[in-house]
């Protein structure tokens, strides 16, 4: 696998006053799956720059930034035909997408207002979201969106209440406007406003660390009259309210263990996407159909754990359950979209996979754990274990994507001036799937690392190798959008340098 990478940042400051900018630059070719055959149209190209500006006095700070950023990468396509059950099945064309994003930020913090309010942080930013989905082959534009935001959130922190009740409470605005042109429009034009009011709160009692908050929001999308895929679809204008709250407690047994627990209430409002869909989505090789029927997603999560932190060892392990009424999740089908029959769904393997947008109750639960020893000061092996599980309550059938159970284990040696590590991942078979969503194996990945840094006068040179996939592991991630159709990268070695001045 071929790639070129650099990047490069400065750093001044003077007085009150500090400059920032950075540039990156990002080139690779297809990659190899791990059985050694070319991914086509698995090449990528990206570059964007940066460059900001504080003024920094004693009450407080101010700043503001500019960002660009620029990527064309090719959506993979079937390198292995013999992978679909249908042997009628025929590829859809290889697509590009070209992604250009330019943001504005803005921040504002001061303290000492009055008695009552400590500080004050004022955050707001402008995005201009561009997207391209373009035909290899002819290069004409499928689809073109771009989506525009402006978000700003503004917070304050009071003194302690009670001597030690202290926190912050705040107002979140957030205004999108989506356009879309083309025959392969994914969704509608829309326009989306949203409001929320929340507030969070930390109170200490002796070996108690208590912290609880809550969040009211008033979301609008309104979606005008379209013609999607050949189809019509009337105007409408959706309004969603909803009310989250959490509270949560941690309990210091000694010094080096505590125990934690959460319990929280949340509301998550439909997407556009999720609302309008009926096209092509390039991105993912898809037909996806959306639902306007969809409801606000309803959860009651709890969750738990122990930690036991001492000076030569680290222990953390929690579990944790969701509950959810409404649970909103793209599903696959038995059918196919064929832009060039006339009819156009069917289910003789050709064309598009057709996923539509569901929502059910459900539940999701699983555990974390991770556990660090060092031998030495320069010596530690590091541990890491998930699990998670996602059912519809009505039949126990298996949520969509959901991923496998993980294992890795990570020796490593570190000084100052030199570093070497082994990091091997464990993946097992997931075989607990939806109605037509396809299992996927297990696998093993080795990665291999080793660096050092060298002092030259008052500069550093730092050079790391890293080689991925060690053995060139053949593999299909579960959680990946074009698992159907390409593998993950194979072997994949890597060197950098990095000159700090």
């Amino acid at each position: 696998n071929k790639e070129f990478l650099g990047s490069g940042d400065f750093h001044y400051g003077v007085n009150d006053f500090a400059f920032h900018a950075n540039y990156f630059r990002r080139n690779t070719a297809n990659y190899l799956g791990g059985n050694g055959i070319d991914v086509e149209n698995s090449s990528q190209f990206a570059t964007g720059y940066q460059f900001g500006l504080s003024f920094i006095p004693s009450f407080g700070i101010g700043g503001l930034s500019y960002s660009f950023y620029n990527t064309k990468y090719g959506i993979p396509i079937e390198t292995e035909p013999e992978f679909f059950n249908d042997e009628n099945h025929v590829s859809p064309d290889p697509v590009d997408i070209e992604m250009n994003k330019k943001e504005f930020r803005f921040l504002l913090e001061g303290s000492g207002i009055n008695s009552f309010l400590k500080s004050f942080s004022l955050k707001a930013g402008y995005q201009d979201y561009d997207h391209k989905e373009i035909l290899k082959k002819t290069g004409d534009v499928e689809t073109e969106f771009g989506l525009k935001t402006f978000s700003t959130d503004l917070s304050f922190t009071h003194s302690p209440l009670f001597e030690n009740l202290k926190g912050v409470f705040g107002i979140y605005l957030l205004n999108q406007n989506y356009t879309i042109e083309g025959e392969e429009a994914f969704t509608p034009n829309a326009d989306y406003f949203g409001i929320a009011g929340y507030f969070v709160e930390q109170i200490k009692l002796g070996r108690f660390n208590l912290q609880f908050g809550a969040r009211v929001e008033k979301n609008i999308i309104k979606i005008p009259a379209s013609v999607l895929s050949g189809e019509n679809f009337p105007a409408e204008e959706k309004d969603y309210n909803a009310l989250s709250a959490s509270i949560g407690i941690v309990f210091n047994l000694t010094d080096d263990i505590s125990l934690f627990s959460n319990i929280a209430n949340a509301f998550r409002s439909p997407t556009i996407e999720e609302l309008s869909s009926y096209a092509i989505h390039g991105a993912t090789g898809t037909f996806d159909i959306g639902n306007r029927s969809l409801l606000n997603e309803k959860n009651i999560g709890f969750d738990f754990g122990f930690r036991l932190r001492k000076y030569h060892h680290l222990v953390e392990l929690s579990g944790y359950y969701n509950r959810m009424n409404d649970y909103i999740f793209r599903a696959p089908t038995n059918l196919f979209y064929d832009p060039e029959s006339t009819i156009p769904l069917n289910n003789n393997g050709n064309g598009y996979p057709v996923f539509r947008y569901r929502q059910t109750d459900a539940e999701i639960y699983g555990f974390e754990l991770k556990a660090q020893y060092e031998f030495t000061h320069q010596i530690s092996l590091t541990a890491i274990m998930d699990y998670v599980r996602g059912n519809q309550l009505s039949d126990s059938t298996p949520l969509p994507q959901m991923p496998s159970f993980r294992f890795s284990i990570e020796p490593r040696y570190a000084d100052d001036d030199f570093w070497f590590g082994v990091n091997w991942k464990l993946v097992a078979d997931q075989n607990n799937v939806t109605p037509f969503e396809d299992p996927t194996k297990g696998y093993g990945l080795v990665d291999l690392y080793v660096g050092t840094k060298i002092l030259s006068g008052k500069s550093y040179h730092i050079v790391n190798l890293r080689a991925e996939n060690l053995f060139n592991q053949e593999y299909r991630d579960h959680l990946s959008s074009i698992k159907n159709f390409a593998l993950m990268p194979g072997r994949n070695v890597k060197l950098s340098y990095k000159f700090l001045f």
